[in-house]
């Protein structure tokens, strides 16, 4: 497969390269994969995630058997007192109007009564996307809880009995990561690169 040149290649980490037949494109998000295997015309295209990139240009490309960008995973950072499971919750907050997230992002700040820390703050986000989220909570320093749990079945924490929802705040992606309309996904297939990405 001859991928196409990328001006800073370790930017497209977590992102998608669809395979034409005839021809490669790279930079899709998840949903823009979905768009494609959709369409007739190119549902017998085969879809790969970069799971690893490097400033020098090297690529590696994990095959897609499935993708299902419906499916959600948690991560609950459990904390002592309400005080510091609020601090969790503006910490978090501040640090994304600085450097916005590689996804749309759900962050509750809650309790959960039958647990041994009781106050918490959930995260929620695409499980495509965990990866990229991993590393953007490494890269503000996030740091927050006394004990961190995560999964699939921490994707929608609040359902379960015992729990308590005292706040919500949805935070939008870094603009270079919004996926775009499926007629704009679907115009643009002879483009080698979907998305130029460089540093802010």
């Amino acid at each position: 497969m001859n991928l196409p040149s990328l001006n800073h290649p370790e930017l497209y980490q977590g992102l998608y390269v669809f395979d034409f037949g005839e021809r490669v494109a790279v930079g899709y998000t998840a949903e823009e994969i979905a768009v494609l295997l959709r369409s007739p015309e190119f549902k017998d295209g085969r879809a790969y995630k970069i799971h690893h990139a490097t400033a020098e240009g090297e690529l590696s490309l994990r095959g897609l058997s499935r993708l299902d960008v419906n499916v959600h995973e948690g991560m609950v950072f459990y904390r002592a007192s309400a005080d510091a499971a609020r601090a969790d919750f503006e910490a978090l907050k501040q640090s994304a109007t600085t450097s916005a997230p590689p996804a749309v992002l759900h962050w509750r700040l809650g309790s959960d009564s039958q647990a041994e820390l009781p106050e918490c703050t959930v995260l929620s986000y695409p499980a495509e996307a965990s990866d990229r989220v991993g590393r953007w909570l490494e890269a503000i320093g996030f740091g927050g809880g006394d004990q961190v749990e995560a999964g699939a079945h921490f994707a929608d924490f609040f359902a379960k009995a015992g729990t308590i929802e005292h706040d919500h705040l949805a935070i939008a992606p870094d603009p270079r990561y919004h996926s775009r309309p499926p007629a704009e996904v679907l115009a643009s297939v002879h483009k080698p690169v979907q998305r130029e990405l460089t540093y802010p």
